[in-house]
This record gives C-alpha cells, structure tokens and sequence, in this order.
C-alpha cells in the first residue's frame, strides 16, 4: 500500500503549504491559549514578541484524574 499512495510525503507536503509558521500562528493563538489578564508583561510577550526574540513557548496537555465515587 506504501509504495502505491505515499500518504505520508503528501501530508508533509499540505502541512509546509498550508499551515502558518510559528511566529504568524502566536500572534492570534494566544488569545485562545492565555487565560490570564491582557495586559501583564507575559501576555504581551506572548501576543506580540518584539523582533529578534525567540517565541514563548505556552504548554498546554490533558492530564487524566481518575474518577473517585
């Protein structure tokens, strides 16, 4: 099946294409990532780095809590 659809070269390909890069993608996912106040030096940083910096990584995962009755 591999050698007759290469889905993993055409996947690549439409995620370098169409997806944004890193720093265009931050400037409007903090406002979904950041949950806290708008105007403290974290959220500025976060939604517009200043030039020559490197971007802010946020973490962000689910953490499984097993339920207790």
């Amino acid at each position: 099946m591999r050698k007759w659809l290469p889905a993993g070269d055409a996947l690549l390909q439409m995620i370098t294409i169409h997806l944004p890069s890193p720093v265009t993608a931050q400037k409007y996912r903090c406002e979904l990532l950041y949950e806290g106040p708008g105007d403290d030096e974290a959220a500025i940083g976060m939604c517009a780095p200043p030039p020559r910096t490197e971007p802010l990584p946020h973490p962000s995962y689910w953490q499984y809590v097993s339920q207790v009755d």
